[in-house]
């Protein structure tokens, strides 16, 4: 690591320490990030992420900027318990340094989401709300892993809760910032029946009619029988002369 200040008291804690003193602390030269590859690639994938969270939860430009640390504290939350190829057979990160697997992973939520939080402390009114919509920021520490860190944007505050109802929606969808996605219903396919009588196999396909035919020529007129054919109708004829 670089010689920072919250390096140095990084590495005074550890050398305190005595589950971690087999830690060995090697500092690299001033101006040599070089020296420091696989952390500053980490960085910029830690960024990328925690940028990726307040995108997700559309917050707008002043709650960004004041819940940003927040979302990295969920970033780092996510990468705790994530399995890369290369320790796929060991186990996530947290698995690694606690030998056990965190309870909690299976009540996470995306970060940004409604929840409506039950803040009730009194009876009362039976027309009165008894929750109040707040904005999930992950889960909380040394508590159970159902109970969640809450955002209040009214009072500006953060709760910690487990009587939780989630509406979800994101904070730019519920505050009307944006347009949600509605998917595309699916178009079943349309069934084609087949043919039951299969043409033969060597049958060619008739020609197609011409859309334009030429007129079929007039036959010429039928001459009149000639009464002088036949030779009864001869005699006939020299007997009336």
């Amino acid at each position: 690591m670089d010689n920072s200040g919250e390096n140095k008291a990084l590495a005074n804690e550890i050398k305190q320490a005595q589950d971690l003193c087999s830690i060995q602390i090697e500092f690299t030269p001033p101006r040599t990030p070089q020296y420091n590859g696989k952390v500053e690639r980490h960085f910029q994938t830690f960024w990328g992420r925690t940028r990726a969270l307040l995108n997700g939860a559309q917050l707008p430009g002043p709650l960004r900027h004041g819940l940003w640390a927040e979302a990295a504290r969920h970033t780092t939350i996510l990468h705790n318990h994530l399995v890369t190829p290369k320790y796929k057979y060991i186990g996530t990160p947290y698995r690694q340094f606690y030998n056990k697997d965190w309870k909690g992973f299976v009540h996470l939520h995306r970060f940004g989401f409604i929840g409506v939080v039950n803040t009730t402390t009194k009876p009362q009114s039976k027309l009165k709300d008894k929750g109040t919509p707040m904005l999930y920021l992950g889960p909380t520490d040394d508590h159970a892993g159902d109970v969640h860190r809450m955002f209040n944007p009214t009072k500006r505050s953060i709760v910690e809760s487990r009587d939780v109802d989630w509406l979800n929606k994101s904070y730019g969808v519920w505050k009307g910032l944006i347009k949600p996605t509605v998917q595309p219903a699916l178009t079943p396919p349309e069934i084609v029946p087949d043919d039951p009588t299969p043409a033969a196999p060597n049958e060619q396909e008739a020609p197609a009619p011409d859309p334009d035919p030429a007129p079929a020529p007039t036959p010429a007129p039928t001459p009149p029988p000639n009464p002088t054919a036949n030779p009864a109708n001869r005699r006939l004829l020299r007997a009336m002369n």
